[in-house]
């Protein structure tokens, strides 16, 4: 599952930097991507809460979610929001759905 995950995000992003003009197909409906820095910036941190999450959240670790699926079920609300606001709002909704996530002791500063 982990090389299948693994493909897949690399092919999104891969697919993010397509030309400007081509389309592809997210699932549901054809997205013509706009790759601003803004979005890029976004990306980053919801790869970065999405690691976090999926290393230290005790429910993520016991198995009790499929992490990737879970990603790859928020990335269209994600992809749709339009300002840093929406951003954070969408972003704390998602985290907040998994339950309480303890205090991370072992944690080293970036």
């Amino acid at each position: 599952m982990k090389k299948i995950a693994l493909i897949f995000l690399t092919s999104f992003f891969i697919s993010c930097q397509a030309p400007q003009d081509k389309e592809f197909d997210s699932g549901s409906k054809i997205v013509k991507p706009d790759l601003t820095p803004d979005l890029i910036n976004d990306l980053e941190l919801l790869r970065k809460i999405w690691g976090f999450m999926k290393c230290y959240h005790p429910e993520v670790g016991k198995g009790k979610y499929d992490w990737d699926d879970e990603l790859f079920q928020f990335l269209p609300e994600f992809m749709n929001v339009n300002d840093t606001r929406q951003r954070d709002e969408s972003l704390l909704r998602w985290i907040e759905k998994y339950g309480e996530l303890p205090e991370c002791t072992t944690c080293k500063e970036p």
